[in-house]
């Protein structure tokens, strides 16, 4: 269930929720596990996540996730933000979410641009209350 977390918030970067939905939809009748997408070539791959933004990068994302996931995690995915972020295609944002979502631990905030550039227009926050980047680094 973990990896289906993870690979659904890697569709959904860029791309619609009802195209999101279809092609995790797909990916599991086609069986969203760690080993089948392994066994997955790229082009087909593609056809079952498109038409999903930037589909062919997420491809050769998935594609690489899954087989660090394999390799270094047992075909789990990794309980923490700084492991997250090392994976292909997921950043803080994404990382955040997925803590929270597969693993149930609130580890931060996922920063959203257009929810931040909204606070400011209205006067909500001080620009330079904000800090630039995680104190973590990201």
């Amino acid at each position: 269930m973990r990896y289906q977390v993870l690979l659904s918030l890697m569709l959904s970067s860029q791309t619609k929720d009802q195209v999101t939905s279809t092609s995790m939809t797909r990916l599991r009748q086609h069986g969203l596990t760690v080993g089948r997408i392994l066994e997955t070539d790229e082009e087909s791959l593609g056809r079952l996540i498109y038409p999903v933004g930037f589909w062919k990068s997420k491809v050769k994302y998935i594609k690489k996730t899954t087989e660090i996931l394999q390799e270094q995690y047992g075909g789990d995915i990794p309980d923490n933000v700084a492991e997250l972020v090392k994976l292909p295609g997921v950043g803080p944002k994404m990382a955040h979410l997925i803590m929270d979502i597969a693993w149930n631990k609130v580890s931060g905030i996922g920063k959203d641009n257009n929810g931040f550039r909204i606070s400011n227009r209205l006067k909500w926050v001080k620009r330079n209350q904000i800090p630039r980047r995680h104190p973590g680094g990201h």
